[in-house]
């Protein structure tokens, strides 16, 4: 198997016999692909999404976040901490320190969605960058919403606790229980009143305005441009041992295993790219 890595080294990997001959015995582990998206987007910022295998070992974030925020600093998401990293991009960053002194907060909540808004987010016409929590045994699928617009409500989104501050600042009482966080025009922040806000119908309840969604995932062709959003894709092979039930071990843990973009477009339509998870080539 012939791999590109990030910086367009060619390496060649031996391809692993999906066959067990007579009297040989199993494999034990798994080889499963990873990715890492590099979102260059309109404004000049980048995002970078990293899945294990990226370097990061079996044990580290599915996603990492990195958002680089105009301002010359990026916001971070390793497994379930949120960081700051002052004076720096998102190229630079997965190297960053993970010291205290850089953290921000805790994403306290399994299988629950987070919010980072931007002018009001993508429903008010900013921006939102959304995750979602969980481990990779519990993945659920988004549900898509039609909208039929009569008369219009500010609803709020659910969402998971955050706990802000140091870690030993961590003490479950948590300072925003909707997931919600927003830029106050230098970083981003969140305080026990923040939520994520859309449109609904009252008559009969669905969002207002419905998202052209894009799944980007690893079988989606490197270097697509979606509406001023470059996307560039660099897959890896990473083996990972089984555990005692044959699954893949150490996938226990909370991890964000999802990642979207939402912005509304020129044409007031909410368009949204979401990155799906990368373990999409699994072989024992």
């Amino acid at each position: 198997m012939i791999l590109l890595t990030a910086t367009g080294i060619a390496i060649v990997l031996a391809a692993g016999n999906s066959c067990t001959k007579e009297n040989e015995e199993p494999s034990n582990a798994f080889q499963y692909e990873a990715v890492q998206y590099t979102i260059d987007q309109p404004d000049g910022t980048t995002i970078i999404l990293q899945s294990r295998g990226t370097g990061n070992g079996t044990t580290k974030a599915f996603f990492d976040i990195y958002i680089e925020d105009g301002t010359g600093n990026v916001t971070a998401f390793r497994n379930d901490v949120w960081y700051t990293f002052n004076g720096t991009t998102a190229e630079n960053a997965p190297a960053h320190s993970s010291g205290i002194e850089f953290v921000s907060g805790h994403i306290v909540s399994i299988d629950s969605n987070y919010f980072l808004d931007i002018n009001g987010g993508s429903d008010q016409g900013g921006i939102t960058y959304q995750f979602h929590t969980g481990s990779i045994q519990e993945m659920k699928n988004y549900q898509k919403q039609t909208a039929n617009p009569d008369t219009i409500y500010v609803n709020s989104e659910t969402g998971g606790n955050i706990d802000t501050g140091k870690p030993d600042e961590w003490d479950n009482i948590h300072e925003n229980s909707f997931g919600a966080i927003f830029w106050n025009g230098s970083k981003f922040v969140t305080d026990s009143t923040a939520a994520h806000l859309y449109f609904t119908n009252t008559l009969n309840g669905p969002r207002l305005k419905e998202h052209i969604i894009t799944e980007v995932s690893s079988a989606t062709g490197s270097n697509n441009d979606f509406t001023g959003y470059l996307i560039t894709k660099t897959v890896y092979t990473y083996a990972a041992p089984k555990d005692a039930n044959g699954g893949i071990a150490d996938l226990g843990a909370y991890f964000p295993v999802k990642f979207s973009v939402q912005f509304t477009d020129n044409a007031g339509q909410i368009q949204e790219l979401r990155f799906v998870p990368a373990l999409e080539s699994e072989t024992k």
